[in-house]
């Protein structure tokens, strides 16, 4: 599989962006889903949810990391489309019938990104752990602290402060990020 560097085979959106279009959508929804207003101690979870979304992303461009990489395609291929789906329920639905759509859409958008990200970062995970090379070693302490941070950020949020659910489908849902405002 050819590395990220624009073949057109892959697309060529630059890796600072894929990043930030990751991020987005999440954050986009869950403001739509929170009335534009998250959580006061959200930029803790994000900021470490986004400090691991840039080490999978610097691991997927390893010449042998061909399944994170895979993942990651995936991934973008899976978010592009979501701006063309707002786009036909702001254009085509009436206002009533659009505000209940947009926060199925978002909740089902929400979910399957999160769920994607986390496969394409356990993937990420897995390769660190079976490669020998030290420059892979210091990305396996890095991703291994920024989980812990993730971790003890959303730990004095939960409900299950024994327990906090180490995919992010489970967090966000156990967080009440999910559900929204309106539900």
């Amino acid at each position: 599989m050819p590395p990220f560097n624009g073949d057109s085979n892959y697309g060529s959106t630059p890796l600072a962006m894929l990043d930030e279009g990751i991020r987005m959508a999440i954050r986009n929804p869950l403001q739509r889903l929170h009335k534009q207003e998250l959580p006061t101690w959200y930029p803790d979870i994000e900021a470490a949810l986004i400090k691991l979304i840039q080490l999978g992303t610097k691991i997927s461009q390893y010449s042998q990391a061909f399944d994170p990489r895979r993942k990651l395609i995936a991934l973008a291929d899976t978010i592009s489309p979501f701006s063309s789906i707002y786009s036909v329920i702001n254009t085509q639905l009436i206002l009533n019938t659009r505000q209940s759509i947009t926060s199925r859409v978002d909740r089902g958008n929400l979910s399957l990104v999160l769920a994607l990200v986390d496969g394409w970062l356990r993937s990420c995970e897995e390769y660190i752990r079976k490669e020998p090379s030290v420059r892979v070693y210091s990305d396996s302490l890095a991703f291994e602290d920024t989980h812990k941070e993730l971790i003890t950020a959303a730990t004095q949020h939960t409900a299950y402060r024994l327990h906090v659910p180490d995919d992010l489908l489970r967090l966000f849902d156990s967080l009440g990020l999910i559900k929204g405002l309106d539900s």
